[in-house]
């Protein structure tokens, strides 16, 4: 299993934007094919945030159906696209975890890799 954490800058954003996502999001925790757990965490600090972690067994299948819902795969980009970042655990767990998409277009985000079938 692997944890693909959505976050939203929530101060980057409108609240109707931050909602809008949200619940765009609530169909997918709701898919048991491919979540098996989901955790949603606001932090009221210096920086406001919203945490969605996703805990799957197909963070790449995951990612293209979150870019999907979230049409962070269209052009132009939805207002919500400038507010968010987001993660995946890597094959040894945060020590190498994947920056799929960052609010700040000056970040060099990542991509999977595709998986090697076994033979």
């Amino acid at each position: 299993m692997k944890t693909l954490s959505i976050q939203i800058q929530t101060d980057l954003t409108s609240e109707s934007d931050v909602r809008a996502a949200l619940d765009a999001l609530k169909p997918i925790a709701n898919d048991v094919s491919l979540i098996r757990r989901v955790q949603e965490t606001e932090a009221t600090t210096e920086n406001n945030y919203i945490n969605v972690n996703f805990e799957t067994s197909d963070a790449q299948r995951l990612w293209v159906v979150l870019q999907s819902v979230l049409h962070l795969n269209t052009e132009p980009k939805p207002t919500i696209a400038s507010a968010l970042i987001v993660v995946c655990e890597g094959s040894h767990g945060w020590n190498d975890y994947l920056l799929l998409h960052h609010y700040d277009k000056s970040q060099s985000v990542d991509e999977f890799v595709p998986s090697k079938k076994r033979q």
